[in-house]
């Protein structure tokens, strides 16, 4: 059982957890809110599926194979950005210790929807975003991408509040008073 402090662990879990199992809520003796785990582990984590994706994905990317070549032969620079700052670790390349991501559109969408959507990111604005994604991972014109995704966002969309100064009031339509 775990208490409401708690709470923010189970929480991640449950972001992890692909599979339908959610945690219950119920109340302990003293009427305080508890969350109890449920003992099932879970099938298939997105971690593992996104793994996969980023597996079958890189290796035919010809634009990482670009940057890999570039790599072995100890070029220092590419039209993108410096060759410089990368790494190669287990035939995976690294810029400033962050996964270089091939130009894939769908893996990108889908590390934009986890750092994004999920309920620990909560529809954040587009500087927080690009925090959570960058910590791990990059991409050339990534600021852009985030701005777009964030931008384009329909939740974010509906919620956000206007900043116009004034909003004038609203007049009844014609069609209803000609009858």
């Amino acid at each position: 059982m775990l208490k409401p402090k708690n709470l923010e662990i189970q929480v991640l879990i449950n972001v992890l957890d692909d599979s339908d199992s959610e945690a219950l809520e119920s109340s302990d003796s003293e009427g305080e809110s508890v969350i109890s785990e449920q003992s099932e582990p879970p099938e298939e984590m997105p971690m593992n599926e996104l793994e996969e994706q980023l597996s079958a994905v890189y290796f035919n990317d010809e634009w990482v194979q670009i940057v890999i070549t570039a790599l072995r032969d100890d070029q220092r620079k590419l039209k993108e950005f410096s060759l410089a700052k990368c790494t190669l670790r287990s035939d995976r390349v690294y810029y400033r210790d962050r996964l270089l991501i091939p130009e894939d559109e769908e893996l990108r969408l889908r590390l934009l929807q986890l750092s994004h959507d999920t309920p620990i990111a909560s529809h954040s604005e587009r500087a927080k975003t690009y925090e959570i994604l960058s910590r791990h991972y990059y991409w050339p014109g990534m600021i852009k991408t985030v701005a777009r995704f964030v931008r384009n966002c329909h939740l974010c969309s509906r919620v956000k509040i206007s900043r116009e100064k004034y909003q004038r009031a609203l007049k009844p339509l014609d069609v209803f008073n000609r009858r």
